[in-house]
């Protein structure tokens, strides 16, 4: 998706195909790593994600996430 989102950024068009066994979407990430955070920062997007999510700090890492 974020390779996908470049391409757009530079005018090229893009599809996106994914086999399915049916059509049922299913969210598989929940969460954003701070490096994710730090793209989406670059492409001025990072405020829509961080104003929805909240801060999650998990055991055994000193980085962030967003969830």
């Amino acid at each position: 998706m974020m390779l996908a989102a470049e391409l757009a950024l530079a005018e090229v068009d893009v599809v996106i195909v994914e086999r399915r066994p049916d059509h049922v979407l299913v969210a598989r990430g929940r969460r954003l790593h701070s490096r994710t955070i730090e793209v989406f920062d670059q492409r001025g997007i990072a405020d829509r994600f961080l104003v929805e999510g909240q801060v999650l700090r998990s055991r055994g890492s000193a980085r962030p996430c967003w969830t």
